[in-house]
């Protein structure tokens, strides 16, 4: 049977990724919308779209990356509340019967020791995320309240750092590991010392992105209505993360500086994934050894072209 998919936001990262694993399946038929053939903040564009769809996967957001003053706060939260009002009301009057997967933020949960699916809309955000977060919050509340009104459908993913090939290298990077692989690609190639926030000490959980995306269609087949946590549910140390790096690049470690004073984030972060193994139990993730050493493959062809 043939499936009618939209593709909110294909340009990214995750976007282009999951375009890719779509389009391997003939029977679906996929459109995209992204920020160059339709502005989100504006609600007329978006309704310019008549098309039914069964599946719409809505991915895209406006972040800016680093420590981020008030000015930039308020413009974060103004456009993502609009991207997702507009998206969320454009489904609700035009496309009701399509799924609806939407992509959270895991900064949303307030420490490593709240990271359930039922603490999402609660506890303190990040604090450089706050705004962004207060968007995805009024999107989850949206969705939840249509739910017990309507007989619709969506399912909110909440991600874990996702790394992987055909990632967007820009100056700013929205992911450690990737940042980290940078880093220590051009330290290796400029012979110089490599400078990365924080101690080292800070512990972080990841994905790979081919494991996402499979996961991400599990879950939108399989999960109706609710959140679900996409991770490994493995946390490592960035010296540990770093340490593997170099190995691959036959970098040496001792030439990487930690500088503590840099580090802004939390200490920690660990997604609970015990609903993603009771609904895919026998998943299995490719490792952190050989999805770091995939990515730093592509990374190098990328710089040398």
């Amino acid at each position: 049977m043939k499936k009618k998919i939209l593709i909110i936001g294909n340009t990214g990262f995750i976007g282009k990724s999951l375009f890719k694993k779509l389009k391997k399946n003939k029977n679906n038929f996929i459109s995209c919308i992204n920020s160059s053939n339709c502005n989100l903040l504006i609600k007329k564009n978006i309704f310019k779209i008549k098309k039914k769809f069964d599946l719409i996967f809505h991915l895209a957001s406006y972040i800016k990356l680093g420590k981020i003053d008030k000015k930039l706060q308020k413009e974060i939260y103004r456009k993502n509340l609009k991207i997702n009002e507009n998206v969320f009301n454009w489904w609700v009057k035009t496309n009701i019967d399509a799924k609806l997967i939407t992509i959270g933020t895991s900064a949303s949960y307030s420490s490593e020791n709240f990271t359930n699916e039922k603490y999402y809309l609660y506890g303190i955000p990040q604090k450089d995320w706050k705004n962004y977060i207060r968007t995805k919050r009024k999107l989850q509340r949206s969705l939840n309240q249509i739910s017990k009104k309507k007989n619709i459908n969506y399912v909110t993913i909440i991600p874990s750092s996702v790394y992987g090939p055909d990632f967007i290298f820009h100056k700013k990077i929205n992911n450690f590991l990737i940042d980290l692989i940078i880093k220590i690609v051009i330290g290796k190639i400029k012979k110089k010392k490599v400078i990365l926030f924080g101690t080292g000490n800070e512990r972080r959980d990841s994905i790979f992105i081919d494991d996402f995306i499979n996961l991400l269609l599990l879950a939108s087949q399989k999960i109706n209505n609710g959140i679900i946590n996409i991770s490994t549910g493995k946390q490592y140390s960035i010296k540990y993360y770093a340490k593997l790096i170099c190995k691959k690049l036959n970098f040496k470690f001792k030439d990487i500086l930690f500088k503590k004073s840099l580090h802004y984030g939390p200490t920690n972060r660990k997604l609970d994934i015990s609903r993603l193994k009771r609904k895919f139990p026998n998943y299995n993730f490719i490792t952190t050894n050989k999805g770091i050493k995939k990515t730093i493959s592509w990374y190098k062809k990328q710089i040398k072209e």
